[in-house]
Order: C-alpha cells, then sequence, then structure tokens
C-alpha cells in the first residue's frame, strides 16, 4: 500500500505573484528595510554604494570585502580586448603577495561586465596586525589610486604581459576551454556580451601598452556605481570597523564627471540565428583523445521571476539522479550529469555524458538515446515523485532558516544590477506559488521539444590514434615559454567567489 503523501499548498494570499518591478524596494523604504533586516546600506555622494551585514556567531572572526566595478572584458576598447584582464593583473599584484603574507585570501577576477577585487580571512577585531586588517588600506588604495602601488610598475607590465601571454596559450591548450569556446559561439550572437571571454587574444595582448591601460584606469576605476559589499562573521564590532574605515576613506574618492559604461541587458538574449534545437553539431576539440562527449542541450524561455523557474531549480536534482541510474544502467558513462543555467530569459539544461571511445557509442546509439531519455528518465517520473518533489520543496522553506547572506546577496544582486535592493520577502511570495504543474510542464516541454545534440571529439585522434600540435602554439613568438596542456578555469565562466563562510 502506497503511503498518502502530505501537499503543502500555499494559501490563497500567498500566490499572489509580484510583478519583477515590485521585487525591488522603493528608493523612499531602503533606509526602512534595510534597518529592519540588520543590513548597513550607505550611497556616497561620489556615486558608491556600500553594503555591509554581519552574521552573529560565537566561534568565528572572519570578513570578505569585495569591489566590484560594474564593467568588464565586453567594455574593453575594440582593437585591445584583453585590457581589463590585463589592468586587473597589474592592480592586484602586490594585493595578492599581501594576503599570502597574512593568511588572507586576496585576489581580482574579470568577468565579461565586472572587474572586481576581493579580500577575505580572519578579522578579529582585537588583533589588528593579521588576516584582512594589514590588507584592508591597500585594497582600498587600489580602487582609488589604479597603478600607483608598484614602483616598479614598468617591469611589472613586462612580466606580467608574458605571463597572460603564457596563460593564453595555456587556455587554448585546454579542451574545456576550447569547448565552452565552440558552444558559445554556437549558441550566442556576437553582440551578447558573454560572447567573448576576458583574457583577450595573443595579437591583441602584445599590443596593448602601459599607456593604453593607465587611460582605460582612468576611465573605469572611478566611483560611479561601484559596490563595495562586506560580509563579516562573528562580533558586531568587526562590520563596524571596516565600513567605518570605508566610509572615511572611500568618501575620498572625487566624484568624476565619467560616468560607467551602462550595460544594455537586452543584449544578454541575443542568440545566434543559426542556432537551432533538434539539429546534430559536431566540435573538433584538441586534446580530447580518445574521449567522445554528448550533450542534449534544450535552451527554453523562462522569465527570471516566475515560480516556473524555482520550481526548475528542484526538478533538476531529480532528473540528475534518475538520468545517472539510467546511463549507469546502460554502461554507457561513468559520470553522466544534469546541468542547469539561466541568462535573463532563457533557461539551459543540459544532459551530457563521456564516454572513453567512439565503440561505447556508435551512432545508432547516439540516435536512439534521447527517445530512451524520453522513456526511462522523463516520463518514468510518477504522480507520487511530482506530489513529493513539491511537497519538499515547501517543507525545506520551513525546515531550513533563511541564512542571513541570503538577504544580504540579493541586496548586492539588486544594487549592481539596477541600483536598488531585491526584496527577499517577494522571492518568497513567487517561490511559494510553486505548484505540481510547474513542474509537469516542465518535463512536457523536454520531452516535446528535440534538444540539439551536440558532439565533442578530437577528430584527429579518432582518425589516426595521435594526438597533434595546437594551432595556438604555432602563433606564440618570440621568447614566450610554451606550457603544456593543463585543466584551467575557463576565463569569463568563473563562478563568483562565494561571499559566505558556510
Amino acid at each position: 500500500m502506497v503511503a498518502q503523501v502530505e501537499q503543502v499548498r500555499p494559501t490563497q494570499e500567498r500566490t499572489q505573484i509580484p510583478s519583477p518591478s515590485e521585487l525591488y524596494i522603493p528608493l523612499s523604504k531602503e533606509q526602512e528595510y534595510a534597518q529592519e533586516h540588520n543590513i548597513e546600506f550607505h550611497r556616497l555622494q561620489n556615486g558608491i554604494r556600500l553594503i555591509g551585514v554581519n552574521r552573529k556567531v560565537e566561534d568565528r572572526a572572519t570578513a570578505s570585502v569585495y569591489f566590484t566595478f560594474p564593467t568588464g572584458a565586453y567594455f574593453d576598447p575594440s582593437d585591445k580586448s584583453g585590457a581589463h584582464h590585463f589592468l586587473e593583473h597589474l592592480m592586484a599584484y602586490d594585493l595578492v603577495k599581501l594576503g599570502a603574507k597574512h593568511h588572507a585570501k586576496t585576489n581580482a577576477t574579470t568577468r565579461m561586465t565586472e572587474l572586481e577585487f576581493y579580500v577575505k580571512g580572519p578579522a578579529h577585531p582585537d588583533v589588528s596586525e593579521y588576516g584582512v586588517w594589514p590588507i584592508l588600506p591597500h585594497l582600498i588604495n587600489t580602487a582609488l589610486h589604479p597603478l600607483e602601488q608598484n614602483e616598479s610598475i614598468d617591469a611589472l607590465f613586462q612580466s606580467e604581459k608574458e605571463s597572460i601571454l603564457k596563460e593564453i596559450t595555456m587556455y587554448h591548450n585546454d579542451p574545456a576551454f576550447l569547448a565552452a569556446k565552440a558552444v558559445r559561439e554556437l549558441v550566442l550572437d556576437k553582440a551578447n556580451p558573454n560572447y567573448g571571454f576576458s583574457t583577450g587574444t595573443l595579437e591583441s595582448v602584445k599590443n596593448i601598452s602601459l599607456a593604453d591601460l593607465r587611460s582605460l584606469a582612468s576611465q573605469i576605476i572611478v566611483p560611479d556605481r561601484l559596490v563595495v559589499s562586506v560580509f563579516t562573521e562573528g562580533d558586531e564590532r568587526i562590520k563596524r570597523k571596516i565600513i567605518d574605515t570605508l566610509i572615511d576613506q572611500l568618501s575620498n574618492f572625487p566624484r568624476v564627471d565619467k560616468a560607467q559604461n551602462l550595460l544594455d541587458r537586452t543584449l544578454l538574449e541575443q542568440f545566434n540565428s543559426e542556432f537551432a534545437l533538434g539539429k546534430e553539431y559536431t566540435f573538433d576539440i584538441p586534446g580530447l583523445n580518445e574521449n567522445l562527449i554528448s550533450s542534449y542541450l534544450w535552451k527554453l524561455p523562462c522569465e527570471r521571476f516566475i515560480p516556473e523557474r524555482s520550481a526548475l531549480v528542484r526538478l533538476q536534482e531529480l532528473l540528475q539522479d534518475k538520468f545517472w541510474t539510467y546511463i549507469r544502467s546502460r554502461g554507457l558513462s561513468y559520470a553522466p550529469t544534469v546541468s542547469l543555467g539561466f541568462t535573463e530569459g532563457t533557461a539551459n539544461i543540459v544532459l551530457a555524458l563521456q564516454t572513453d571511445n567512439t565503440q561505447e557509442m556508435t551512432d545508432a546509439i547516439r540516435k536512439t538515446l534521447m527517445d530512451d531519455i524520453k522513456i526511462h528518465v522523463l516520463s518514468s517520473i510518477t504522480e507520487e515523485e511530482y506530489e513529493n518533489l513539491n511537497r519538499n520543496y515547501h517543507l525545506a522553506k520551513k525546515a531550513v532558516p533563511r541564512e542571513i547572506g541570503e538577504r544580504f546577496t540579493d541586496a548586492v544582486t539588486g544594487v549592481s544590477e539596477k541600483d536598488m535592493i531585491f526584496d527577499t520577502d517577494k522571492f518568497d511570495l513567487v517561490d511559494d506559488a510553486v505548484e505540481v504543474s510547474h513542474f509537469k510542464t516542465w518535463v512536457d516541454k523536454l520531452s516535446a521539444i528535440k534538444p540539439a545534440l551536440l558532439l565533442f571529439k578530437d577528430e584527429v585522434f579518432m582518425k589516426t590514434g595521435r594526438s597533434r600540435v595546437h594551432p595556438a602554439e604555432e602563433q606564440v613568438q618570440g621568447d614566450i615559454e610554451l606550457i603544456s596542456p593543463i585543466p584551467l578555469p575557463v576565463p569569463g565562466l568563473e563562478e563568483r567567489d562565494e561571499r559566505l563562510a558556510a
């Protein structure tokens, strides 16, 4: 006898889904909202936004401070791709060395639309010579006086240029980078800010001068829409000390006439008009050797602030379990995966598996596998599983306390995107409206729409059994030492460093 599954249904009152504009706190109520939820929020006169929060615990004393400039590789000068990334290297050089000296993590990252510097580590309020404290002044000065922290800037420029050229060569010998590049060029329109990669090319980086970087720094390292976020754990004094220091020092960051380029977010939904679901695409990826990766990709409309999107996030977990179980039972792959990614108004669902050789994944198996996935993965979800999925989704909201960092992250994201704080409580209204029908709708879509099949393989190795020299090695001129292919993070695809210490 099958046990009855308790259904948890939102009340009628909480099923009223707010419109996207209602998800933001009105400017007139920002401070009221911030005070109610122990968020510290300041708008400095020079354009800087400062957000801070403390998680009060007895056994920690840590801090994370992020400086996020709303500019990135997408805004590189047209003939100087990689300039933002190059500038980041120079600005972060001494910062990284200080982190190692004081046992804190310091670094910087260049994304297509953001340039970020950070420090995180120990921050005991009574031990000012250790951890974050000795580094914080340098982090502030890096923003206030870019390219002025290192006395040997000319020598540093030359050494970092060589390092970046080696870095680009490594990436172009890395199959993960090449696969990501191939998919971006297939799926995205060239006008999409996420089409490119932050590092630039060998040719463009060689042509960048120190004068170019000084000019770029004067345009982008400005207070306009700079977001400084502070997350501390432990004594409230940690946050207070950092916030007071930041306000005192950053208020001296003079407002300038130059404003940051505003990102047209509609461009994030520009896709390659020639890409289509239902087609098969093959990519020649040097370095995969005997491996063959088969990915089934759905790219489906999905707005940002709707219950369906929340439901898909939880559904992914069930699909992963069923896909893994089925593929393993067939003996086709050891670690098949299901991944989910979102852009502004699109959901990207990928079912992928890697096999050791083409014998395991013949054309016949590959062509029938999608039908098998419909039968053994999508259509195999029972009514009881749907009800249990919905039940656990809502019970989790009751059973798992909201971390203070969730509301903090919502605030930072809202201010970064629209210069307005996201209202986490309004997000809850969207999540509370999730029903069984939302899970079923996605399964119906995935079953009815044929995905694109992306095949990644090393054509030369498959035909000859031998590896080859990648063209990137032939492009490097001069005394740049080539580096053997090693797995590296794909530039531009790096996940944001976690703001919270779990």
